[in-house]
């Protein structure tokens, strides 16, 4: 009889933990492998392991199910003692709660808002009453199980992160006729005329360390990208070939690379970000401090938030993992970044491997000057609202002072780019690589600041004009052969899939793959049309897009008309800082101000614009000043000050419906310990 009872028991939690599993296996599993297995590059920017992939897969198939099975036990077990029967009512509740979950998030393209949860609470309501009415519905939920095992092998077989898991591609005998140290710097998201006056030139007073490599190397100014997207254009450096359709930024979908190419004649050291093209054969997987599977399970339970949510959007959630990792809980309350936190160490970490070993190929690929937008010229932090401002999707609001926000904020941290060039380069030299090695610096796309337009053309349904596609398309691409010491600039007409033949030209190897590109040092290409791949990620695929095609003269006379000088004040000596309405008020004291001038405005600061405990140690600054204003009309010119000095001037903007303040100030305003910030209205 005890050991009926005993086995009774046992097939009773077997089947009570048997349609949790098939439940939660569409409720939660099932959506996390689409997502997630539309996003490879979230592993690679977790620095996840093929363990960590493994392991995350078991835990999305059997860890929601183990918990709730659990909670029905201890729960059920003690509510059984007060109302007999009570267990299993818990158990139908959790059924419908997860078939709730499941139709919110199959509803959402239809109801939004309180709408949706309504409708989703009833289709669970109903599933509910058919579990305990029907057998019908017991049953199919015995034969349903079978489902999320299946789920999870498609996602370990063939989703797009299935590439992930690959064998290691073999790196091929390559001969190498002239071996050098080669260093290779690619930016992110970073268009030549960020770095560029009106005349051509780049700018040595904003960006020195840019200025004194183009005075030293090849500088082929009239270089454009194939994509407007990092995973498809690292890809196209690193290999010399045209996006494709379907690939991610893998060694297994891009087995003929610079990594594979040398990495059997030389030894590589490859910082990737959000691109895994060297194999794990021969380059170890770093994973950063805020990755590994720990990474992978709190972004998991944000997508699962959005998810159950019936205020989110509608729109592809996969785009919320593209190129960005999300904060962890103590980045959120500082406000920084995890991106950000992540190039500052990648570059660290870049440049103390850089040896002068003429056997060695030392590689990084930097989020920088990419968003979120956090650092200032000499290193340090500040915090930013993501999304950033003035930002709607792909898209710049139509607040022009936003957007000119946007892009004071993305030089400042380009200038920071600029140093981290310098200190490489610096390191080059201390360790006897610069004269005789290779340094190649390139980027993978530009962006766009134009009020009401696209910022990188991800948007398919906002079609591009040639003056936005001018900042993508144009990047810069500097390469300094071993032994030389003087510069030569060239217009020819070069793409970024010639980066890869032309490192080959340098090393004397000869590519045993057919590339698109062709070696920049060699003859000029006929053809002055540029064409570059707006890539589309939908449901199902992930699309090379499109080419968006310009006339090489047409793109350049456009680039040339939004240089850097044209945005900045030439002549001012607070070039980075004097952008607003009234730049001759910056360093002024209110009690120096004319009677009248300056009219102290009600405001509310934001929290992370709280300048009460400033730590300078800590390298952090509340630089950017956020606040809403009372009494203030959209538009009016405002002086914001620090400590009783105007270090900004800006318009009032209204978002939300509130008129709001907000503008960079430099570092050098605090003073440790408790400041005062004040916003005046400038009524002269």
């Amino acid at each position: 009889m005890r050991e009926a009872h005993s086995f009774a028991l046992i097939r009773r939690e077997l089947r009570a933990f048997i349609e949790l599993f098939a439940l939660s296996g569409f409720a939660i599993a099932q959506p996390l492998y689409d997502i997630f297995g539309r996003a490879p590059d979230q592993f690679i920017f977790r620095g996840a392991l093929t363990s960590d992939i493994y392991a995350f897969a078991a835990l999305i198939l059997f860890g929601p199910a183990l918990v709730l099975w659990a909670v029905e036990v201890v729960v059920g077990s003690a509510a059984e003692l007060a109302w007999k029967g009570a267990r299993r009512w818990i158990h139908v509740g959790l059924l419908s709660a997860l078939v709730a979950i499941f139709a919110i998030g199959a509803l959402r393209t239809l109801f939004t808002g309180p709408l949706l949860l309504v409708a989703g609470l009833a289709v669970g309501g109903l599933a509910g009453l058919l579990y305990v009415r029907t057998t019908a519905a017991r049953l199919w939920l015995s034969f349903a199980a079978i489902a999320p095992p299946a789920f999870c092998a498609i996602f370990l077989l063939s989703s797009q992160t299935a590439t992930l898991l690959s064998d290691p591609v073999a790196a091929g005998d390559i001969q190498i006729k002239s071996k050098a140290p080669v260093v290779m710097i690619v930016f992110d998201e970073l268009p030549l005329n960020s770095l560029m006056d009106r005349d051509g030139t780049i700018d040595e007073d904003l960006f020195p360390n840019f200025a004194a490599l183009a005075k030293t190397s090849h500088w082929f100014r009239n270089t454009t990208t194939v994509s407007n997207f990092t995973l498809n254009a690292v890809p196209a450096i690193t290999t010399g070939q045209l996006p494709r359709d379907n690939t991610s930024p893998t060694a297994s979908s891009h087995p003929n690379n610079l990594f594979t190419l040398v990495g059997a004649s030389m030894g590589l050291r490859v910082t990737e970000t959000v691109t895994r093209l060297c194999p794990s054969n021969l380059c170890a997987a770093a994973v950063p401090r805020d990755g590994g599977l720990e990474g992978l399970l709190r972004d998991a339970r944000q997508i699962l938030r959005t998810q159950v949510s019936p205020n989110e959007s509608s729109a592809d959630p996969v785009a919320a993992l593209v190129e960005r990792a999300a904060p962890t809980e103590e980045e959120d309350q500082a406000g920084v970044g995890t991106a950000a936190v992540a190039a500052s160490a990648r570059a660290a970490d870049f440049l103390n491997g850089i040896t002068d070993d003429s056997n060695t190929v030392h590689f990084v690929h930097v989020l920088l000057p990419h968003v979120p937008y956090r650092y200032l010229p000499n290193g340090s932090e500040y915090a930013g609202p993501d999304p950033d401002l003035g930002r709607d999707g792909d898209t710049w609001e139509a607040q022009p002072w936003l957007v000119k926000l946007g892009r004071q904020r993305h030089l400042l941290q380009l200038a920071y780019a600029d140093a981290l060039l310098g200190q490489t380069i610096e390191k080059m030299k201390s360790v006897g690589a610069y004269d005789s090695g290779a340094l190649v610096v390139v980027a993978d796309h530009g962006i766009s600041f134009q009020s009401g337009k696209g910022i990188r053309g991800l948007d398919v349904d906002k079609p591009l004009n040639d003056s936005v596609a001018s900042e993508i398309m144009w990047v810069p691409f500097f390469v300094k052969e071993p032994g030389q010491t003087s510069g030569a600039v060239s217009d020819n007409n070069v793409l970024t899939i010639d980066v890869l033949p032309t490192i080959a030209d340098v090393l004397d190897v000869d590519l045993p793959w057919k590339v698109d590109g062709q070696s920049a040092l060699g003859q000029p290409r006929t053809t002055t049309t540029k064409s570059m791949y707006q890539a589309d990620r939908n449901a199902t695929e992930f699309l090379a897009g499109e080419p968006y095609k310009i006339d090489a003269d047409t793109g350049w006379q456009l680039l040339r008309s939004r240089g850097v000088d044209t945005f900045l004040p030439p002549d001012s000596k607070n070039r980075f800082w004097d952008i607003g309405p009234r730049p001759e008020l910056t360093g002024t004291n209110v009690t120096a101000a004319k009677a009248g001038q300056l009219v102290k405005a009600r405001m509310t600061l934001d929290p992370a614009s709280n300048a009460n405990n400033v730590r300078p140690a800590t390298r952090q600054f509340p630089a950017l000043v956020q606040a809403t204003l009372g009494g203030v009309q959209k538009g009016e010119t405002l002086a914001v000050a620090v400590n009783g000095v105007i270090r900004a001037t800006a318009p009032a903007y209204v978002s939300d419906g509130s008129v709001r303040v907000a503008a960079m100030v430099p570092d050098t305003a605090f003073v440790a310990g408790k400041n005062t910030i004040s916003v005046y209205r400038v009524t002269d």
